[in-house]
């Protein structure tokens, strides 16, 4: 019987090694969604299409009905104080808009393309043009550390003001 459970001893006794990676797997597993490789403008699309959205802080349907907000502000997946995403229930991957406060870096930083122009102002915000990279045909509009953009179709549905600068 000793014999019998001596063996079971050692073979159901993990090493220190074992539960040094089980541990170190589970701490990997529960990362922030903004630690996990992906680029900040890939991030951002996966926040507009919806891959964050069970680590939401917030979700409010817009009075219009069509429209759906969703914020992060305890642990935003990217660089930045919070986080809002506007969209379309209907389009979500097309039509959205993200709301970015006290971002830290640069705005080519944030969308991953030194192909960033600037358009003009509308009203005290800066626009700009994102020609290139993931997030190439969108808009941005500046405000200090603060950065909204706007997909080409939430311009033409719902920011109508914003549609001079898409033909420059």
């Amino acid at each position: 019987m000793r014999a019998r459970a001596a063996y079971l001893d050692v073979v159901f006794r993990p090493s220190a090694h074992a539960l040094f990676a089980a541990v170190l797997f589970s701490l990997a597993s529960c990362a922030s969604p903004a630690k996990n490789g992906v680029s900040t403008p890939d991030r951002l699309l996966m926040l507009a299409a919806g891959s964050y959205d069970n680590v939401k802080d917030r979700l409010v349907r817009l009075p219009d009905g069509l429209r759906r907000e969703i914020e992060w502000r305890r642990t935003p997946p990217v660089d930045a104080r919070g986080v809002k995403v506007t969209f379309d229930k209907e389009q979500r991957t097309t039509s959205w808009r993200l709301d970015l406060t006290d971002v830290k870096g640069t705005l080519a930083d944030l969308v991953g393309t030194s192909e960033v122009s600037n358009l003009g102002r509308s009203g005290d915000q800066d626009v700009y043009a994102v020609r290139g990279g993931p997030l190439g045909g969108s808009l941005a509009l500046v405000t200090g550390d603060d950065v909204s953009l706007f997909s080409p179709a939430y311009i033409v549905n719902w920011q109508k003001d914003l549609l001079k600068f898409t033909r420059q």
